[in-house]
């Protein structure tokens, strides 16, 4: 009312001038200096602090940049991306749907969290460790800290982990475990004998931590080469009083099966698909029990067939022997001493459901 004003004004808006006096009432957009602000609230504006960049200030203070190459930075006003969200002062930045979230901490948690219904479904630690289902980087027997871990307390879900092909062939779903001795992801130098390839642990809770009771684990059975891995799988179980996993049994690269044995022997001088040996009374030993309502007995079968291929059925001949049982024991270098057998042998000439035999003790 007492106060003059030289002003340019735009459509009915205030662009630019100088206000003199003592009192004065202006509405619309105001260009002052640097900036765009509205009368009615100056701690809001938009202003232009350097060529080709915008920002956008609340409350006094910037809040959002684009700067001349088109990044945007929120929080930062040095984006470095497309879409930087800098490191301000709040905790984590935010990136929402009405039914959905991506959360980026950004101080000390640094992490990146995807939330659904409310509810954190998949957190990626700072150290880079992936965890569904939970949001803390636990910590498993044998001093480790996975970098993939799934959890759930639902029924119905388990925390299981499916792999499923849908596809009109012989291919299903798998999980593959792999080693290379070169220290660069992605770059391949050849493993050696007795590398491990892989390994699948089962672990209980002991009431303080995770235990391990049992676990498979795969090696290098042999010398590998081009096109060439001889591998052989190891089956490990912890006894009553320990969390210590032990062998209990092997299957070695040519199919050889052992229990309670580590390496493959020969008895008698015979080189067995099957060895079972022990240090107690009863784990060396084996049983045959048939559970059923009839005289029908369990049966322990030796069989042989001239052919050469599984499931052949070549006729056997006069002289060949159909079995042996050998019992050995050790001289002080090998365990190929035989002291007894008794053996079967084709006791002459087989026909249809025709079969002379004799037995041998020795």
């Amino acid at each position: 009312s007492s106060g003059a004003l030289t002003a340019t004004s735009v459509n009915g808006n205030i662009v630019g001038g100088t206000v003199s006096g003592t009192t004065g009432t202006f509405t619309g957009d105001v260009d002052i200096a640097d900036k765009i602000v509205h009368t009615g609230d100056t701690n809001t504006a938009i202003r232009f602090p350097s060529a080709d960049t915008i920002t956008a200030e609340t409350g006094g203070s910037e809040r959002l940049r684009i700067n001349s190459t088109g990044k945007v930075g929120i929080g930062t006003d040095s984006p470095a991306a497309n879409l930087d969200f800098g490191a301000g002062s709040s905790n984590e930045a935010t990136i929402r749907t009405s039914e959905a979230a991506l959360i980026l901490d950004i101080n000390s948690a640094r992490s990146l969290r995807v939330k659904t219904n409310g509810s954190e479904r998949l957190r990626v630690t700072s150290g880079g460790k992936v965890l569904i289902g939970d949001d803390t980087n636990r910590l498993f027997g044998g001093s480790n800290y996975p970098s993939f871990q799934v959890s759930s307390s639902a029924s119905n879900d388990w925390a299981r982990i499916s792999s499923t092909a849908y596809i009109n062939s012989e291919v299903g779903g798998g999980l593959i475990l792999a080693k290379s001795r070169n220290g660069t992801v992605g770059s391949h130098t050849v493993v050696q004998d007795d590398d491990k390839l892989g390994s699948i642990f089962f672990e209980g809770s002991d009431g303080n931590s995770f235990e391990r009771g049992a676990a498979i684990e795969a090696y290098v059975d042999g010398t590998p080469g081009n096109s060439d891995m001889p591998g052989r799988l190891v089956f490990r179980t912890s006894g009553d009083g320990t969390n210590s996993i032990t062998e209990r049994m092997t299957i070695l690269s040519d199919g050889k099966v052992l229990i309670g044995a580590t390496a493959a022997r020969t008895p008698g001088g015979v080189t067995a698909q099957l060895q079972v040996e022990g240090t107690s009374n009863d784990t060396s030993s084996f049983s045959l029990i048939n559970n059923i309502n009839s005289t029908q007995p369990p049966y322990l079968t030796l069989g042989k067939s001239r052919g050469t291929s599984d499931g052949s059925s070549t006729v056997v001949q006069d002289g060949d022997y159909l079995g042996i049982i050998q019992f050995c024991g050790t001289d002080g270098t090998d365990i190929n001493s035989r002291g007894a057998e008794i053996s079967v042998q084709v006791d002459g000439s087989p026909g249809s459901n025709d079969l002379p035999g004799r037995l041998i003790f020795g």
